[in-house]
């Protein structure tokens, strides 16, 4: 799956008899009776659990997921990094807001474009490999989008109507 392709699936099952899985890139994600949300942004896939349990599978990878758990699985070097948080802030998107504990910018821009027109460039792919943290709204993109690149001195600008640019300032 190419790294600019960008996946986001949230899907609920009622019965553990029917199990549901998302495949994105090498990782299989296999819902028992559960509720859980999978992305794929910049390369980084990550599955994390609301409701229930799920199996996850990749190359050198075969957890077990429970609620809280999330797991981000780089799709080039095949290392997982694996955390827990508050079941109520997965899948925040739905509500507005994404939330992030150490993920990439690149990951972070891939998120937020999908609320934002247009094409978003990031000019500096060391700024793309830096990490963040966060509560970010989804109700302003640009904001958001400042918000994250922000801290590593870097800006959003507007080129056009469809083409907004972060770069060093």
């Amino acid at each position: 799956m190419p790294a600019s392709l960008t996946l986001a699936v949230s899907h609920q099952v009622s019965e553990a008899a029917r199990p549901f899985t998302v495949l994105s890139g090498h990782l299989a994600a296999t819902a028992l009776g559960t509720a859980f949300d999978v992305s794929n942004d910049a390369g980084f896939v990550s599955v994390s659990v609301v409701r229930g349990v799920v199996e996850a599978r990749a190359p050198r990878l075969g957890e077990r997921l429970n609620v809280g758990d999330w797991i981000t699985f780089d799709m080039v070097s095949h290392s997982v990094t694996r955390r827990t948080r508050e079941a109520s802030q997965i899948a925040a998107w739905r509500d507005g807001m994404i939330v992030a504990e150490r993920e990439t910018v690149s990951a972070m821009v891939a998120k937020i474009v999908r609320w934002q027109r247009g094409r978003v460039v990031v000019a500096d792919p060391f700024l793309g490999s830096r990490m963040v943290s966060g509560v970010f709204d989804l109700a302003d993109p640009i904001g958001a989008l400042e918000a994250v690149v922000r801290p590593f001195g870097a800006r959003v600008r507007k080129i056009a109507p469809f083409m907004t640019l972060i770069s060093p300032v």
